[in-house]
């Protein structure tokens, strides 16, 4: 994690401090990476309207199926906080990250791909902060009790 990241993470989590950061810090962490991911799918799609050549129309295409599934991946996770699994919630939010760094690596040094390639960056962060928070729990013990 590189210190911009670490920056971002602890602004994100400064509120918390010394208290729990489950369940509820983990929910909204999570719902902040729901929200970028929706963003940056419509922003995708955007791009991908505007775009005449083919080749890359169906790179911008495949980035915006990847986003797509990444929410679906980040919803799935977001039920498993709600169950107290938090191996669960990492799983699927690795998952995700695997969705959107497959983005990136499909749109490198095409048109726009600085500022999808930002958008990736910001989730890679809000996944990698879900991760962490996941990681406190001690194997077979959620949050819920």
């Amino acid at each position: 994690m590189t210190s911009a990241n670490r920056d971002f993470c602890r602004y994100t989590l400064e509120n918390y401090r010394g208290k729990p950061l489950f369940p509820k810090p983990l929910a909204n962490v999570m719902e902040a990476a729901q929200t970028h991911a929706k963003k940056s799918t419509k922003k995708i799609w955007r791009m991908t309207d505007g775009i005449r050549d083919e080749t890359l129309k169906k790179r911008y295409s495949k980035c915006l199926k990847r986003y797509r599934a990444a929410s679906d991946l980040l919803n799935k996770a977001s039920e498993f906080i709600l169950a107290g699994k938090a191996s669960s919630v990492r799983m699927y939010t690795s998952m995700a990250m695997e969705q959107i760094q497959s983005c990136d690596k499909k749109l490198t040094g095409y048109y726009g791909s600085y500022d999808v390639s930002e958008e990736n960056k910001k989730f890679n962060d809000f996944a990698n902060m879900i991760i962490a928070i996941c990681s406190t729990v001690k194997p077979g013990k959620g949050w819920m009790n």
